[in-house]
């Protein structure tokens, strides 16, 4: 990914405009007459100017390859408009052709077409279902309370015994003469499960400690058996956090352990003087400058050829593990960013940006210290140097091939085994079927391309180790030495100045829609691959064991594991973990979601849910249809010119629950509170039809 590309795209929210907003596909055209048309229409889909994409899907929809897309990118440069939905879980990329008239839009994709058309704010066709349902007004305001509940440090919280009872049923009731089973909880949990009674859902302020006082809450009250349910979703979101938040962490740490490292043990100075020691320009002669100071008084720490080997070593292990651990935090974030409410993503994501700026400014640091152990050393050191690395370049050279000839022949197999599932002939009968056999297409696709370009990379490494093994001694050594006199040189004139760059990008110029995107884009690639290996570990087996051996850190092989990637029999078991618990993947137990299908899928526990996945409507519905405890009516009269009727009309009256109807209507809540008729007599009459939705 170019991350210089992305700083054109600071007016996309001029260009975009039009795009962003609620779209409902109206309907469907196939070309080959495949699949059902009607499956799709009524599915709504709101494009957000911070780049997510956010699905309503009707029951019964058939469900698609893109209802899984977050995020979304609108490419206008060259025509036709180009709309792509992108899953980073899953790795699924689609790009749709877009043509933009007014409110209507129309996406392409291979022979089917999308008509849509845009939904106005006012639109009343969306279905009451898809809208949340709330009684919080009732708690916040505590407007008509007809009782309290006494928290442990003595302080009462007006609540409604009406709700209660239709919520929360207990065997004694809720009347004011008998002892709350909720009295005596801290305050925190006892505003956290009365928000849940009236909303269903948890506070978005809500912690880890307060979620943990209501856990044993559902065992004492068997009617609270969700909001168990909910505390393990929202301490199962809050270890997802704090787990990515430790890994990115223990990875900073690894940076700097690489870098101190490469410095001769000593920690380096901070970037800032670093960069001082850093040429700008070339000599004619094409040789850097010297560097000004160093980090370190007297030889440069590494000039002995045996330490810079083990150094080297100790890096390329390190290395090895923090790249395990960015792997694990992808996937962590994959898995579970579903449970995480909105603005839990966006804080993550603004701290996974934070943590790789810090990377960034590590790399710039250890590539200064690199370059300042280097240049300093004379010819002579240089020539000792390579003359002690010549096996182990050859040692390399056999590792490398062997690695080479392995990955190469995991990905013939993978391939193979794709490419004939994609030449058996079936009936596509589904729209989902054609979808995904498009994908799967392009997924064969990008496997060979990838693999044309492993193969030429191999091709040449293998060119280069038969040129390295025909040298002489003398050859090879001075082969070796050029190869460290050029990383030198590329260290100065391009790694510095390039990563230099980054840091001014990311600190300065990269909007956070860009770099959610870019996020997102690496990830899906990544979570691809991930995933590719996990459906074919038969073939790739070997390779990671291979790659254990070498790396020979007992916190990487339980990285591995943890992503299911090793065996637990497999690996290095001799040597003891060095706080690898700290790494443990966040367990996927289906204890943690008893009945995960009762809420959307990528709700949060402190996010309302829709009414039709919300018990709220169902236990408060009872109350209007029986009357029962009600303190309030509606009066549905005729209209006044047709007074001389009411003789022998009789006036409908429905009895109803003024904390109830003030929590969902604002005007009522007003009338009913105001000191005028309605509230003098708990009755509000009109001589027109009235028709209240309370469920």
């Amino acid at each position: 990914v170019d991350l210089y590309v992305l700083t054109d795209l600071h007016d996309m929210e001029e260009v975009e405009g039009p795009f962003y907003g609620t779209w409902k596909i109206c309907c469907l055209e196939v070309e080959d007459g495949s699949g059902d048309p009607s499956s799709l229409e009524g599915t709504e889909f709101h494009l957000d100017e911070s780049g997510d994409v956010h699905w309503t899907v009707p029951d019964g929809a058939e469900p698609l390859p893109f209802f899984s897309c977050e995020t979304y990118e609108i490419v206008l440069e060259d025509p036709p408009a180009k709309l792509t939905f992108l899953d980073s879980s899953g790795g699924a990329i689609m790009t749709f052709k877009c043509q933009l008239m007014s409110d209507t839009m129309v996406l392409i994709y291979n022979k089917m077409s999308l008509h849509c058309s845009k939904v106005t704010a006012d639109d009343t066709s969306r279905p009451f279902g898809q809208m949340t349902y709330s009684l919080l007004p009732a708690l916040d305001e505590g407007f008509f309370a007809d009782m309290s509940i006494r928290a442990a440090d003595g302080s009462k919280i007006p609540c409604h015994s009406t709700i209660l009872t239709a919520c929360c049923p207990t065997r004694l009731g809720w009347d004011s003469s008998v002892v709350s089973p909720l009295t005596g909880l801290p305050r925190p949990a006892l505003q956290a499960v009365l928000h849940y009674i009236y909303t269903n859902s948890l506070p978005s302020d809500a912690t880890e400690a307060t979620v943990k006082q209501m856990q044993d809450l559902p065992a004492k009250l068997p009617s609270l058996k969700g909001l168990g349910e909910l505390c393990n979703i929202f301490l199962q979101s809050t270890a997802v956090q704090q787990r990515i938040s430790q890994l990115l962490s223990e990875v900073q740490s690894s940076v700097e352990l690489i870098t101190t490292a490469a410095n001769g043990g000593h920690p380096p100075e901070d970037l800032g003087s670093l960069l001082t020691t850093i040429p700008t320009s070339r000599s004619r002669s094409g040789r850097c400058y010297q560097p000004t100071s160093l980090s370190a008084p007297g030889q440069p720490a590494l000039s002995d050829p045996s330490r810079l080997y083990a150094t080297l070593k100790t890096c390329l292990r390190e290395g090895a593990v923090a790249a395990a651990k960015l792997l694990m935090v992808s996937t962590l974030f994959n898995d579970h960013k579903g449970e995480l409410a909105r603005e839990e993503r966006k804080q993550l994501l603004q701290h996974i940006r934070l943590n790789v700026f810090r990377y960034v400014h590590e790399l710039c640091r250890l590539a200064i210290v690199l370059w300042q152990q280097f240049s300093p050393l004379t010819q002579q050191q240089k020539a000792e140097i390579g003359t002690y690395f010549v096996p182990e370049v050859e040692a390399v050279w056999d590792t490398v091939s062997k690695l080479g000839f392995d990955m190469r022949a995991a990905l013939e197999q993978v391939i193979r085994q794709t490419d004939d599932r994609s030449k058996r002939k079936h009936k596509i009968i589904r729209l989902g079927q054609a979808f995904k056999k498009a994908l799967h297409a392009r997924e064969l696709i990008r496997m060979k391309k990838l693999q044309e370009k492993l193969s030429s990379f191999f091709v040449q490494m293998f060119q280069k180790r038969e040129e390295f093994r025909n040298m002489s001694d003398a050859e090879k050594a001075r082969s070796v030495t050029k190869g460290f006199q050029f990383i030198i040189d590329e260290i100065t004139t391009k790694v510095v100045l390039r990563v230099r760059e980054m840091l001014s990008f990311m600190e300065g110029r990269m909007q956070p829609r860009e770099w959610k995107y870019l996020f997102k884009f690496v990830t899906s690639r990544v979570s691809w691959v991930y995933h590719k290996v996990i459906s074919q570990r038969q073939h790739f087996d070997q390779l990671i064991v291979t790659a254990c051996e070498y790396v020979h850190r007992e916190e990487f092989s339980f990285v591995l594991r943890s992503l299911q990637l090793l065996d637990e029999q497999d690996g290095d078991t001799d040597i003891e973990p060095a706080e690898s618990a700290s790494v443990h993947p966040v367990s996927k137990s289906t204890g943690c979601h008893p009945k995960k299908a009762s809420r959307p899928l990528g709700l949060s526990a402190t996010c309302l849910p829709p009414a039709t996945h919300s018990w709220l409507p169902d236990c408060i519905g009872p109350l209007f249809t029986s009357g029962a405890m009600a303190d309030m009516s509606f009066e549905i009269r005729p209209p006044q010119s047709d007074q001389e009727q009411l003789d022998w009309m009789d006036v409908n009256v429905f009895p109803a629950h003024r904390c109830i109807v003030a929590a969902r209507c604002s005007w009522l809540r007003r009338a009913l509170q105001s000191g005028m008729i309605e509230d003098i007599s708990r009755s509000v009459g009109s001589g027109l039809p009235i028709t209240v939705v309370l469920g």
